[in-house]
């Protein structure tokens, strides 16, 4: 990344440097920008091993020029930078010291393609494998391409593409290898991936970029990264297939450092969200990791985090977010959720992978329809309609949670069911597991035992307490119980042990 940033600047002085040529030995003319160009191109081919073109420079050579379309590909033809113009202004008693400083720096369509494939470098080292832009000189001291600094620069409607080396995860089998490789290739998965040669590539694409950076440090001896200090940039990123996050603004300050971006955005406006954001995204691999404060956020917004998330909603929140490979990880503190009719407060941790896990989960919630909860979690089929409300506590994955809950379920088919309970519940593959699972029925409608048993003669409530263990698929038990049931006005008490299969 460093060098890919020197790449520019140079690019720009090597121009430079031979415009002040082009001025005390050519003069500041037509035929002596054309000369100038012709020159800038041939010694920039020099340094290449790609192809680069320049259609015409124009301007004021004594305090700035302008580049016309601009574009550098590798040898074989293959995209790395096009711009339809870049202007620059400067000063010469800079140059004289060795240091590149540029003002009124202004890229006008600007498309970068930032390519690496499995086991080769990057397009741009391959294309300049050393900074070969920068003119060398044996004094001591400060060199061309150690001090690089832009001031006041504008991007008007940039276009990045970052393609990075993929592969299934190393804990994969070889067994279910080419199963991963076929979904990760399938137009339904979140990550774009596409087959090159010699593997498989990850794109990711940033849109429409439009930006204002008082200050961009490229290069500065006292300093071991790159400083971009951002006024105003709005783009449209893909980081995923769609949908995609719309940045109407962002204010703040981004640090390269090798392959990593860190970045400090108290000021980042969504279309209908205001949001600060500080983070690290790692260009190589996609990882990132993020803290945002969302006060309020509009769920439409952030639906490229989560597809699933409906587009009508709004919430206030902490979030502290991860990504790591395939694994998503969300943490919510101080969360106040409403969708709708249904609201949600308290502290809400979520992991993505190839289960869903609930971790340091304690929410108050109302309004929670089953409809709802489908599509927030889609692998979850529910097979009753209705409306939930309540407390709960959660840590583990769906196959084995700690819970500790009070929930009333109001069915659309039964009416209201109330259940308290403490201990450890899972299901999966349409069994249900529990262990020290304490049970309290406040009370519970009958009906719902028939979306096991649909011939289950008995109906009216049962209300009491007991503890299970076990798994419905082959003996599911519930010690020392205590249940009535009333059915018609007739009462039954049950107490014991008892055990079901289903």
């Amino acid at each position: 990344m460093r060098r890919f940033l020197k790449i520019v600047a140079g690019l720009l002085v090597t121009v430079v440097v031979l415009a002040f040529i082009a001025v005390f030995a050519i003069t500041n003319s037509n035929w002596g920008r054309e000369q100038l160009r012709t020159r800038a191109v041939a010694a920039l081919n020099g340094a290449a091993h790609g192809i680069v073109k320049i259609g015409a420079i124009d301007g004021n050579l004594l305090r700035g020029l302008t580049l016309r379309d601009v574009s550098i590909t590798d040898s074989a033809g293959a995209p790395f930078v096009t711009a339809s113009e870049i202007r620059t202004g400067y000063a010469i008693r800079p140059f004289i010291s060795r240091k590149i400083e540029l003002s009124d720096v202004v890229f006008v369509n600007p498309v970068v393609v930032l390519d690496r494939r499995q086991g080769e470098f990057w397009n741009y080292e391959r294309i300049f494998p050393t900074d070969s832009l920068s003119p060398k000189s044996d004094t001591a001291g400060v060199q061309f391409g150690d001090w690089v600094v832009l001031h006041d620069v504008r991007m008007i409607n940039g276009h990045l593409t970052v393609r990075v080396p993929w592969s299934p995860p190393d804990s994969v089998s070889a067994r279910v290898r080419d199963s991963v490789i076929t979904a990760a290739l399938d137009s339904s998965s979140r990550t774009k991936v596409i087959a090159v040669a010699g593997g498989y590539q990850l794109v990711q694409e940033f849109r429409e970029i439009f930006g204002k950076l008082p200050l961009a440090r490229v290069a500065h001896p006292d300093h071991k990264t790159r400083l971009f200090v951002a006024d105003s940039l709005r783009l449209i990123a893909l980081a995923f297939a769609p949908p995609a996050a719309v940045v109407r603004q962002m204010r703040g300050e981004f640090e390269v450092d090798s392959d990593s971006v860190w970045f400090t955005a108290p000021d980042l406006q969504l279309p209908a969200s205001q949001l600060s954001v500080s983070g690290r995204y790692t260009l190589d691999n996609g990882d990132m990791a993020l803290k945002v404060m969302a006060k309020p956020v509009s769920l439409n917004d952030v639906r490229f985090l989560y597809p699933a998330l409906p587009g009508d909603g709004t919430a206030n929140f902490d979030l502290a977010l991860k990504w790591v490979g395939p694994k998503q990880q969300y943490l919510f503190r101080g969360l106040d959720l409403k969708m709708g009719t249904a609201t949600a407060r308290g502290e809400l941790g979520l992991t993505v992978a190839d289960t869903l896990e609930l971790h340091q989960t304690d929410v108050t919630f109302a309004g929670i329809s089953t409809s709802l909860i489908e599509q927030l979690v889609p692998a979850i089929d529910v097979p009753r309609r209705g409306i939930l409300s309540g407390r709960a506590k959660i840590d583990g994955a769906l196959t084995s949670m700690q819970v500790d809950g009070d929930v009333t379920f109001n069915d659309t088919q039964s009416g209201a069911n109330r259940v308290l309970a403490v201990g450890e519940i899972g299901t999966a593959d349409g069994v249900l597991r529990a262990r020290n699972l304490r049970v309290t029925l406040r009370p519970v409608q009958v009906d719902l035992i028939r979306i096991s048993v649909k011939d289950f003669p008995l109906g009216g409530t049962i209300s009491g307490t007991a503890t299970l263990n076990g798994a419905t698929d082959t003996r599911l038990t519930a010690t020392r119980f205590d249940l009535t049931h009333l059915e018609s006005g007739e009462r039954s008490r049950f107490t014991g042990t008892g055990a079901i299969r289903l």
